[in-house]
């Protein structure tokens, strides 16, 4: 409410002072210029400074605030106007957002915002890195396999991996990127395990350790019989 005019009057010797209210209605917040569209990486946050896109002439402070956004979490500094976006982990897309100026009385909205996430290849992922032997008792008549889970989120599959075989914690040269270890290569008390590092076509996983095993015994030793004679 504001004083509009103070108005004066005389009569016949005495005066009268006549005061008029004015009552002026609030005005709501003004929206100054369309928002751009925004655009950023995945698993990354973006800001911007939205004060200057809304204005208000009665002077009142305004708040801000947003609706129609999923997947990424939006903050707001009504201080200083800095709106903060970051997306989900691992999400990417297309999403939409309108802004809203309040000045405790009145609303306004903002452009709807088209927020861009672009995808960023993910390193794969390796999980369940086990040795096994294929004789159930791990003796050395048994070959050595090895296998690992394989997991992307971009949905990429594998194109290649790297194994390090390790006996006794010291790295076979001759047997990397084998699969399978021949039951020759054994020996009673060995101590195997081997390393796998897994690539989908951009990027590398980490090398993951696998499980470890001991070789418990080694097959008997065949020799021929030797007869002598004491004559």
């Amino acid at each position: 409410t504001q004083i509009g005019s103070v108005k004066f009057a005389r009569q016949s010797g005495s005066a009268e002072i006549k005061s008029n209210l004015v009552l002026a209605n609030n005005l709501k917040p003004s929206f100054v210029g369309n928002l751009p569209n925004i655009t950023w990486l995945e698993d990354t946050s973006t800001s911007f400074n939205i004060s200057g896109n809304f204005s208000d002439v009665n002077n009142d402070s305004l708040k801000y605030t947003y609706m129609g956004v999923e997947n990424i979490s939006i903050s707001i500094n009504n201080d200083t106007g800095i709106v903060n976006l970051a997306p989900a982990h691992d999400f990417y897309g297309i999403n939409y957002v309108i802004f809203i100026a309040n000045d405790s009385e009145d609303i306004n909205f903002s452009n709807n915002v088209t927020l861009t996430v672009i995808n960023v290849n993910d390193a794969p992922n390796v999980t369940s890195a086990t040795i096994n032997n294929t004789d159930f008792l791990n003796r050395t008549n048994g070959n050595l396999t090895a296998s690992w889970t394989f997991s992307d989120v971009d949905n990429a599959t594998m194109e290649s991996n790297e194994i390090l075989w390790y006996i006794n914690g010291i790295e076979n040269v001759s047997l990397r990127n084998s699969t399978i270890i021949g039951f020759h290569n054994t020996t009673k008390n060995q101590n195997w395990s081997f390393s796998v590092m897994v690539f989908d076509g951009n990027a590398s996983s980490d090398f993951v350790n696998s499980t470890s095993l001991i070789i418990q015994n080694s097959a008997p030793i065949h020799t021929t019989p030797s007869i002598t004679s004491n004559d």
